[in-house]
């Protein structure tokens, strides 16, 4: 390091060099002093997670098996302090977050699929009652109807309009006036008339 220094041009002189070499020993023994104290403070921290968790194991052994039935986790006979500390703060987070428990979800889900079954069940119902009340000659009238609308729309409508886009793109160019108008009185047509 010194050598470093002198090659750079910085120590030029003995007195130069044991500054600097004062200077590195003290830069040294502020870090060990910065590390003692850091040690200190992790220990005491310790010390006191230790003595607050000696006491709070006593009043968490009752609700620790709440938690546990709370959280699916399975866990081990013996708990350590790091297991317990997590789990409570999960619990504080989901009290803090307000999650419902698995048991609500379960229900809601429960409920509102058991809901649209019963209303498609009640829609099926009425549509059995409703047709019943047909007789032989409404309901072949309404399945006449129906095949003559589904093969106006396969056989006319839609080759027509096939032909018109792909025989004359121009007529439905937006850059003119008719085509804007086209297009307008292709959506009407889709809007009102479609079956």
């Amino acid at each position: 390091m010194i050598n470093a220094e002198r090659s750079r041009g910085g120590l030029t002189s003995e007195g130069e060099v044991k500054k600097f070499v004062q200077m590195r020993n003290l830069e040294q023994l502020e870090q060990q002093r910065q590390m003692r104290v850091k040690k200190r403070a992790a220990m005491a921290e310790l010390a006191n997670i230790d003595a607050a968790a000696d006491q709070s194991k006593r009043s968490l052994s009752g609700r620790l098996s709440g938690l546990m039935k709370a959280d699916t986790t399975p866990a081990p006979d013996r708990m350590d302090l790091a297991s317990v500390a997590v789990l409570a703060q999960i619990r504080s987070k989901r009290k803090e977050l307000r999650w419902r428990p698995k048991w609500e979800y379960y229900l809601r889900l429960s409920l509102s699929w058991s809901f649209n079954f019963a209303l498609m069940g009640i829609c099926f119902l009425f549509s059995i009652i409703y047709s019943v009340s047909f007789g032989n000659n409404k309901t072949f009238a309404m399945v006449i109807s129906w095949a003559l609308a589904y093969g106006w729309t396969f056989a006319i409508v839609e080759p027509v309009q096939i032909l018109i886009l792909a025989g004359a793109p121009c007529l439905f160019n937006e850059d003119h006036a008719c085509g804007r108008c086209m297009v307008r009185a292709r959506f009407v047509y889709n809007e009102l008339c479609a079956p």
